[in-house]
């Protein structure tokens, strides 16, 4: 996914915002934000109409969470 192109997202799982319209719900991408003694990259949604806000240090992983997509299952038994 590149961070130059918006990713597509779905409504907003909490008020059902519009997720194709930017200024409902806003997707940041590369964001330095403070963590422990260290800066890294974020990325965030933020929905204009009810507040809600996901970050993640991974893009790809912030818009699975917002689009409601489960694992790959390739991803959970790496996990196990």
């Amino acid at each position: 996914m590149s961070e130059h192109t918006r990713p597509h997202l779905r409504d907003c799982p909490f008020c059902h915002a519009d997720g194709s319209n930017d200024e409902k719900i806003n997707f940041m991408g590369n964001l330095m934000i403070y963590n422990g003694g260290e800066y890294v990259a974020s990325y965030s949604i933020l929905c204009a109409d009810c507040g809600v806000q996901l970050h993640d240090e991974y893009q790809d992983e912030l818009v699975r969470l917002w689009n409601g997509l489960p694992k790959d299952k390739e991803d959970e038994e790496e996990a196990a």
